[in-house]
């Protein structure tokens, strides 16, 4: 196809990029009057027009994006069809992806202040905030998850915004339909362990990923990079991190990267609101609040020769592939999508390096077993607590150490190599203590937990009078008016003082309030006034 090319309304003046199933056109939209807009289409290959299951998956995408109108997703503005092939046309963000920023910040060698790293992950949040709590016109949860939150699918644009794009595999009550078997979705370095295993996925796969993300961000160094997609696939089933993680970063900062990267969803962030703000609240602690400016700035000085976003033709070879898993054999095969996908690919990759091209023959479909590890046993272990909603003082006992904390606490380099138990307690404001057990191994070395703490509740007050009176409580209210239903108190003592203003009787007590308990005050003005508070 030469460039320019007509395409149904629009006009196709680049290409971006292409990959297994679709390709992607910067494109020029002509209206009326000589109205014109630059947009981004993104069209079926021609070989996979007729394919019913790869327009369910554009359409779906389509569906995906329709709903979620929001300044971080990248805008849908149209599904259509020009003769057989289907395409979305989208908003264009003039920029680089943050593959292609990191990238750019590794390999230079450059310093990346904290700020702009917390904003972009905080911009990411907003966007997955919105697209999981997004309910359609009749106030039904649409249940819209990501589930490819991945450097390359995050555009920073040159004006400093971050937006959220392709959701091409989102799951959600959006969908067209459902497959019956399980598939493997996502590219392998950004997925959770329940992904990676083919299981049911819920909203704490995209935060999972996003903690990748902060993770990598921080480090400037690739979370999950094994020596090929097999060795990769095991690392993120595993979800073990380098022993010498964060090292660097303060304690709070840990527990928000750890919380989010723990192996078993129920312990991680159970919605991206709850990930936000513990983001936001460190950002705020530590006074490294990043924003649109920031990010604007950053980019212009440090990548001066990217002004604007220049199409560049590419195959992605780590495109998405799904594969099926069969649950009786717990074996998985390479659908023969998939292998239609690779052949392109590697005829693709041929030509680029030989100016022959060589035919590729597929003799033969890899079986990926679900045991097989590449891990080692871990040597070190980590220790991570924190309590909400605010900090508690408490001890760490493990074997012959004992240490005194606050939370948010962090302790690494633990020895694992055999099992160990300890203790943690809390000491809560009551007085009391909380206390759990702790087990580390080379097996399981790292142990996070978040102590929820419920608020006591204050002390409450009723009073009453006969006929009435005016309630005075030094510090707290004066000459209100009885009865009083329910004053809360905090624990402590407090004079209750009654005046009848007719007789200028004055009756009072001390009361000792304790927290969650109730004390019911009664006076009775008369020629021989009383007052009784119980």
């Amino acid at each position: 196809m030469q460039l320019p090319y007509r395409f149904g309304r629009y006009c196709l003046t680049g290409k971006i990029a292409q990959g297994g199933m679709a390709e992607i056109f910067r494109a020029k939209y002509s209206g009326e009057s000589g109205f014109s807009k630059e947009v981004v289409i993104k069209r079926l290959l021609p070989i996979w027009s007729d394919n019913p299951d790869f327009v369910r998956m554009l359409v779906d995408e389509a569906k995906a994006l329709v709903h979620l109108s929001h300044p971080n997703i990248v805008q849908v503005f149209e599904l259509g069809r020009d003769q057989k092939t289907f395409y979305i046309s989208m908003e264009f963000v003039d920029g680089i992806d943050l593959r292609q920023f990191f990238l750019h910040v590794t390999q230079n060698n450059l310093e990346l202040p904290l700020s702009l790293v917390l904003f972009i992950i905080t911009e990411i949040l907003k966007a997955l905030d919105y697209a999981h709590q997004k309910k359609n016109a009749e106030g039904n949860p649409l249940q819209i998850i990501h589930r490819d939150i991945s450097p390359q699918n995050i555009l920073l644009s040159f004006e400093g915004q971050v937006k959220v794009a392709d959701f091409g595999i989102a799951k959600g009550t959006h969908r067209s339909h459902e497959t019956t078997q399980a598939y493997v979705k996502g590219k392998y370095a950004y997925m959770s362990p329940e992904q990676a295993r083919g299981e049911k996925v819920g909203v704490e796969t995209d935060l999972y990923a996003v903690g990748i993300l902060l993770y990598e961000l921080l480090e400037k160094k690739r979370l999950f990079d094994g020596v090929n997609d097999l060795a990769t696939l095991e690392q993120v089933r595993e979800a073990r991190l380098p022993n010498n993680a964060l090292q660097k970063w303060p304690a709070p900062l840990k527990v928000i990267v750890l919380k989010s990267l723990q192996k078993e969803s129920r312990y991680r962030y159970a919605t991206a609101k709850e990930f936000l703000a513990d983001v936001n609240r460190h950002a705020l602690r530590e006074n490294c609040m990043g924003d649109v400016e920031a990010l604007t700035a950053y980019l212009k000085k440090t990548m001066p020769g990217l002004k604007k976003r220049e199409p560049e033709p590419e195959i992605k070879k780590d495109e998405t592939i799904a594969y099926e898993i069969s649950p009786k054999k717990n074996r998985r095969f390479l659908k023969p999508a998939a292998v239609a996908i690779l052949f392109i690919i590697a005829v693709v990759i041929g030509v680029g390096e030989s100016k022959e091209i060589k035919p590729v023959v597929v003799s033969h479909i890899p079986t990926l077993q679900a045991s097989a590890s590449v891990a080692t046993p871990a040597s070190e272990g980590s220790i991570t607590i924190d309590a909400k909603p605010k900090p508690l003082n408490g001890v760490l006992k493990m074997g012959k150490v004992e240490k005194e904390f606050v939370t948010p606490f962090h302790m690494g380099g633990l020895d694992v190599s055999e099992e160990s138990e300890g203790t943690v307690k809390l000491k809560l404001e009551n007085g009391k203590e909380v206390s759990e057990k702790i087990v580390l191994s080379s097996a399981n070395p790292d142990w996070v937990k978040t102590f929820e703490i419920e608020k006591e509740k204050p002390g409450v007050l009723k009073v009453a009078a006969k006929p009435w009176g005016e309630v005075t409580i030094p510090g707290v209210v004066a000459e209100r008016e009885t009865p009083l239903k329910a004053l809360n108190l905090e624990e402590g003592k407090y004079r209750v003082k009654i005046h009848y203003p007719p007789s200028g009787q004055w009756m009072e007590k001390e009361i000792l309030m304790a927290k969650g308990s109730e004390i019911f005050c009664q006076a009775e003005f008369s020629t021989t006034p009383k007052m009784v508070c119980k």
